[in-house]
């Protein structure tokens, strides 16, 4: 899916997920929700520390 795409199955901005990618703006609670619903994932495995599960 691209992120064009997922912005717009997400209600959200581009920008706002390209930001988000880049790790130039924190996610709040109302953006992880829809991204996730989208995505078909819970919200935790979107913000799982991905450095626990490759030490």
């Amino acid at each position: 899916m691209s992120l064009a795409e997922l912005a717009r199955q997400a209600g959200l901005a581009k920008q706002t997920l390209s930001n988000l990618e880049q790790g130039a703006r924190n996610p709040t609670g109302g953006t992880l929700f829809p991204i996730a619903v989208v995505l078909s994932v819970p919200v935790a495995r979107l913000v799982a520390d991905s450095s626990a599960a490759n030490p």
